[in-house]
């Protein structure tokens, strides 16, 4: 179930003022010039190889931000709320008119990025490697973030069953089937699914949302690993995680949902994950390109160069997978809509 989506930009190269020249020496400016000549910034910058693509890291963080997704993750958590796709808004910004795509607090500004290439600076290949590669840090990126809540769910029949008592034998935590939503226990709002198929688990359909959300939590609660206030912290906290977080394991091309109990199972400290993938809170993410649809200075990469004073819109019409839960990038076409930026006066703005 996808229910909430959110966006983040993360902005790249901070500082070069955009210029425009006179190409058809007619005295009007029109053609935008690079910030900066492509080849000079991998040479220099990033000591980047081709056949396949490496470049250092290290070198990177010092000259862009946010590259590094972890770090992301751990210091910027300003998602903003995604609006819902209106064309009749949109074209109210095409035609410069007040729209709910202009308006204040509800896009994110990110510097422009534009990028030169001289016509022998690269080979074919080169270029078509680029192209190809998800990973280059010179484009500027978005990160989507999208909260899912599982139907199907993998519980331990002792969770579900018998619940969690401490050493005296006193009962701490009761049987997860007789916690209740609205006066109806969770048994009465599950299915068992493939009964007897896996020892010592049970595969469970929920029947909502918050159904499946009280199973998640609760196991985390009856296990001691429920972050019940403040935000999820990676660094200082790992392993304490917030309501509706659930675990995933990836067999073949089949995608596993888990409780906490199922997760831990062998491992009630949670400090060992060899196979099950925490999604804290069911947020997922993904990264994106914005398509700047204009071919200049080069076809084959040069979309991804964004322009000073343009709306960029970012539509997402389905998601088909899970994303990341933090590590690995994993990247996702969006359709982009541009249009010319509207005169909203002057006042102070924060990149995210």
């Amino acid at each position: 179930m996808l229910r909430k989506l959110g966006i983040n930009n993360m902005p790249r190269w901070m500082k070069f003022p955009q210029e425009y020249e006179d190409k058809d020496n007619d005295g009007v400016e029109e053609t935008l010039m690079p910030n900066y000549n492509l080849k000079k910034i991998i040479n220099e910058k990033l000591g980047m190889h081709f056949s396949p693509i490496k470049f250092n890291r290290e070198k990177v963080k010092n000259f862009f931000i946010h590259y590094d997704i972890n770090e992301l993750y751990k210091s910027n958590q300003s998602f903003r709320l995604s609006k819902v796709w209106d064309p009749d808004e949109y074209n109210k910004l095409i035609n410069n008119q007040l729209s709910i795509y202009s308006e204040e607090g509800v896009g994110m500004y990110t510097v422009e990025n534009m990028f030169g290439v001289e016509e022998d600076d690269f080979t074919k290949e080169e270029l078509r490697q680029m192209k190809e590669c998800d990973d280059l840090p010179f484009l500027t990126k978005i990160a989507i973030a999208a909260k899912f809540t599982p139907r199907y769910i993998f519980v331990t029949e002792e969770e579900w069953q018998e619940g969690v008592k401490s050493e005296s034998g006193i009962e701490e935590f009761g049987a997860m089937k007789d916690q209740q939503i609205d006066g109806i226990k969770l048994s009465e709002l599950t299915e068992e699914i493939d009964r007897g198929a896996y020892p010592g688990y049970l595969r469970l359909k929920c029947s909502s949302e918050k159904v499946a959300q009280r199973i998640l939590t609760y196991s985390l609660e009856m296990h001691g690993h429920l972050k019940k206030e403040g935000a999820y912290e990676p660094e200082s906290n790992p392993y304490m995680y917030p309501a509706n977080t659930f675990f995933v394991f990836f067999r073949d091309e089949d995608i596993v949902f888990s409780s906490y109990g199922t997760a831990s199972t062998n491992n009630p400290e949670g400090n060992n994950w060899s196979e099950m993938i925490p999604y804290t809170g069911g947020w997922s993410h993904y990264y994106t390109y914005i398509n700047n649809e204009r071919p200049q200075p080069v076809g084959e990469i040069g979309e991804a160069c964004i322009e000073r004073n343009i709306y960029y819109i970012l539509r997402l019409t389905s998601i088909g997978t899970l994303g990341t839960s933090v590590g690995d990038n994993k990247y996702i076409k969006i359709h982009t809509l541009r249009s010319n930026w509207q005169d909203g006066g002057t006042g102070e703005i924060t990149i995210h």
